[in-house]
């Protein structure tokens, strides 16, 4: 099984500036997608996919391959996961003949992803003739129970709602973590596929990290794993 990981991480970011260099745990968020992708148990191509040196340099150090550097079109605020993986594809495919099975997409927001979660869903993905997989958290509330404000009236969202919080249907929405998509897929313009397989995270391990408060959130996530104080490798 030929697997490519694509580690997404430009260097411009709005809500907190140079993102994927930010200090977690006294380490670049970056290193913790690194020793996501190298700690697998399966043999995986990582390519970092960045338009910014000093990330680049940084991802080399931490061995992930940084064959070419992404073009500033594919690097702003409008730049699609899916142009960026299908750049990506394209690029190793004209260069060296490299043609991937399967396409992993892991973005350096999700630094409590670990190995073990990249592992299991590959492992997933093997065992039901899925041809994608995304990875899920539980939703804390329920959109039944939500609310929009008209005039300054709070006004249901939706008109018949269960009355108790057992009688509400399990929901998951994605955490970002983990994608996997195929070469077929991308050329389709699509991410996912018909038959995509859900992993499931704890909503501990789902953080994504945005701005400066998913920062701290991740922080405490680090403590709580016990990975505060792990080196990059």
């Amino acid at each position: 099984m030929e697997i490519l990981a694509v580690i997404p991480a430009r260097g411009g970011s709005k809500n907190l500036p140079r993102k994927n260099l930010a200090p977690l745990g006294g380490r670049p968020l970056l290193s913790y997608t690194a020793d996501c992708v190298l700690g697998s148990v399966h043999p995986i191509r990582p390519v970092l996919s960045t338009d910014d040196d000093e990330i680049a340099t940084l991802g080399h150090r931490m061995g992930l391959e940084v064959p070419f550097r992404r073009p500033a079109e594919l690097a702003g605020d409008t730049a699609t996961a899916v142009e960026v993986l299908q750049y990506t594809v394209a690029r190793l495919h004209s260069e060296e003949g490299y043609a991937p099975e399967w396409v992993v997409l892991l973005q350096p927001t999700s630094p409590l992803r670990t190995c073990v979660h990249l592992d299991a869903a590959l492992e997933l993905l093997r065992s039901g003739g899925y041809d994608s997989l995304i990875s899920l958290t539980p939703m804390r509330q329920s959109p039944a129970w939500a609310y929009r404000i008209t005039d300054g009236l709070a006004m249901p969202l939706e008109s018949k709602r269960p009355d108790r919080r057992q009688e509400l249907p399990r929901l998951y929405y994605p955490n970002g973590a983990i994608y996997v998509t195929s070469p077929i897929l991308l050329s389709m313009d699509r991410l996912l596929g018909d038959r995509c397989a859900a992993f499931v995270m704890e909503p501990w391990e789902s953080v994504d990290v945005d701005d400066a408060w998913d920062l701290a959130v991740a922080e405490a996530g680090l403590i709580r794993g016990g990975r505060a104080d792990r080196k990059s490798k």
